[in-house]
């Protein structure tokens, strides 16, 4: 697991270091592993590929872990209660690894001819990162199309 106490915007060839933005991040597959390890631990079988029409399914459930993303079923049902609100926008996300270890958590903007782009980067472990680039649906499409 990494983490740190500030985040950099870089924009138009210029970096601001903003502090006290506590971050912390760690490789999906090592959490879902430690994850398991602890609930195994504690007599939790956990189940997997399991499909859910709805939540009278659960009843009879001690705990629900609903990790099944913007169309849960969980957070639909319940959205009252959790304040939910969705609102679905047309920026498009390409999600990468390197073995680059960014300083920070970096968020980079970048405006070229083909558009505007975010790129979103973070180290998960010391040999690896996370970088992901955002670019709106507008430019994605003209690039696809030209």
């Amino acid at each position: 697991m990494e983490t740190w106490s500030d985040t950099l915007i870089e924009h138009k060839g210029q970096t601001v270091r903003i502090d006290g933005v506590a971050f912390a991040s760690i490789g999906r597959l090592k959490l879902l592993t430690i994850l398991q390890e602890r609930a195994r631990a504690v007599g939790v079988e956990p189940l997997y590929q399991n499909h859910i029409g709805g939540v009278e399914a659960l009843e009879d459930a001690d705990l629900v872990v609903a990790a099944d993303g913007a169309g849960s079923i969980i957070r639909r049902h319940y959205a009252s209660e959790f304040g939910t609100t969705i609102r679905n926008l047309s920026n498009r996300f390409a999600w990468f690894g390197t073995t680059k270890p960014f300083d920070a958590l970096t968020q980079s903007f970048v405006e070229t001819e083909q558009g505007r782009f975010n790129a979103h980067h973070y180290r998960y472990a010391k040999d690896m990162s996370t970088f992901l680039v955002e670019v709106d649906e507008k430019n994605v499409l003209a690039q696809w199309n030209g």
